[in-house]
């Protein structure tokens, strides 16, 4: 049926009958097959943007990791940085790379060693290593040294800052500062032990320990500062390992000042425990059983082993996982299986290696 319509430039003809069925027809297949090839793309892409969130992730943790681990190790026992008495440091005396925990909780004992464990030993920042002006037990004063701030008692020290006394002879404590008065502070032992006795004259320095461990439990790198704050890292690692190199002989920087004696030498600077290594004799590598075994220095509840001061480079191994399970497979790319069903969906397990050398160990420290 035909209907006219006028309008000014004639009579134009409308047809009412609408689109024939072969018309709907061959628009419903182009539809479909729109529809389809948009369908067929977002399933191919949605597993592949979620494969690269999740490696993405997987790389800001590796990140995190090597930059955290390597900077603690880089800085363990620096001690000229901070100012301190030529002639001594850290590294002379106190391990300041162990293979256990250290501080108030659940501190392993002196005869142990843990593959998955590294404690660092740092000069806090901001403040200048100094000498005992009176002796210990007592309250902690300092001969005014050079750096000190005028104004402040104890050297700058705060309330709360934890000090490693030490001795050439190896011998050392760890306590906290109590409130400073004039020109002294209380102190207190942070292990249970009461604090060790020392001399006028032994050296006292304001540190930081760091305790970085694997929690296999909730599969956590985590980080004890050695007295309450234990807190994750990185979440979702799989395995963590630590590996020690050291001087094959007497180290270099546990000799001691004119006249005293050390862990390694005597007063008159002969290694009394093995031969000192010609110089440039390479680094060996030193199995986690040596750390724990003997020669023995120190006293009390920080006796430890005399290899530990042989230490020059540790090598970290961190495997870490996605932390979706439909990211994970099964095979050997995967330490934890997951339930992924989609090859692109995959996101294999990333391991971390970091080798890092504490400059405070370096034989012209």
């Amino acid at each position: 049926m035909r209907r006219q319509v006028a309008c000014r430039t004639g009579r134009v003809s409308v047809d009412d009958a609408g689109f024939s069925l072969v018309e709907l027809l061959v628009a419903s297949v182009l539809a479909m097959a729109v529809m389809g090839g948009v369908l067929l793309f977002v399933s191919t892409q949605v597993p592949l943007a979620r494969a690269q969130t999740d490696a993405g992730d997987l790389q800001q943790r590796a990140r995190a990791v090597a930059d955290i681990l390597g900077r603690a190790i880089a800085e363990a026992g620096a001690w000229a940085d901070a100012g301190g008495p030529p002639g001594a440091s850290l590294a002379c005396c106190v391990p300041v790379v162990l293979p256990r925990r250290l501080g108030t909780t659940g501190a392993d004992a002196p005869t142990v060693a843990r593959q998955d464990v590294l404690t660092t030993v740092a000069v806090a920042p901001g403040v200048v290593p100094g000498r005992l002006l009176s002796p210990l037990p007592g309250d902690l004063r300092l001969a005014q040294a050079d750096g000190c701030p005028p104004a402040r008692p104890v050297c700058g020290l705060r309330e709360g800052a934890h000090v490693v006394i030490f001795e050439w002879s190896g011998r050392h404590d760890f306590v906290m500062v109590g409130p400073p008065g004039s020109d002294a502070a209380p102190v207190t032992a942070r292990q249970a032990a009461s604090v060790s006795s020392f001399a006028a004259g032994a050296f006292a320095v304001g540190v930081e320990t760091r305790t970085y461990y694997f929690d296999a439990a909730r599969r956590q790198l985590r980080v004890y500062d050695g007295y309450r704050s234990d807190m994750p890292i990185v979440d979702d690692v799989e395995a963590v390992a630590f590996e020690y190199w050291g001087a094959p002989g007497a180290p270099a920087t546990a000799r001691g000042d004119a006249g005293a004696a050390t862990c390694w030498f005597d007063a008159d600077g002969v290694p009394v425990l093995a031969a000192e290594p010609p110089p440039g004799t390479a680094n060996v590598r030193m199995p986690i059983e040596t750390l724990a075994d003997g020669p023995w220095c120190g006293s009390g509840g920080n006796t430890f082993d005399a290899d530990l001061l042989r230490i020059r480079s540790v090598r970290v191994t961190v495997r870490l996982a996605a932390s979706a399970d439909d990211a994970r497979g099964r095979g050997p790319a995967f330490f934890r299986p997951g339930r992924a069903v989609d090859a692109r969906r995959l996101v294999p397990d990333m391991e971390v290696i970091i080798d890092a050398t504490p400059r405070a160990l370096g034989a012209a420290y």
